[in-house]
């Protein structure tokens, strides 16, 4: 079992986010803006600049993101400083710069 499997229930992608900076140095695991990240950036920008792990979990899949691959880019967008993680309300904010 992963260290981040364990890390599912409220606000699991938050911990699963932060266990994976920690296990990584908080290295960028995709040090570019892919397609990807740019998709999920727009997407919480039009949930509101933020996105809880409730909605992410309901609104992601259908375009095709993982809990994996979503927690990467939110890592990558984390340690580029253009989002950081609200604990208390496992929620993903954008930086002003990001949200249009």
């Amino acid at each position: 079992m992963l260290v981040t499997d364990r890390l599912r229930g409220a606000g699991g992608m938050i911990r699963a986010v932060l266990a994976v900076m920690f296990l990584t140095g908080g290295a960028a695991a995709h040090d570019i803006d892919t397609p990807r990240m740019q998709l999920l950036i727009a997407l919480i920008a039009q949930n509101g600049c933020a996105m809880t792990d409730r909605v992410a979990d309901a609104e992601l899949p259908q375009y095709g993101f993982t809990r994996h691959e979503t927690r990467q880019i939110v890592a990558d967008l984390m340690q580029d400083g253009r989002a950081q993680i609200e604990p208390s309300t496992a929620t993903v904010r954008l930086n002003p710069e990001e949200c249009f």
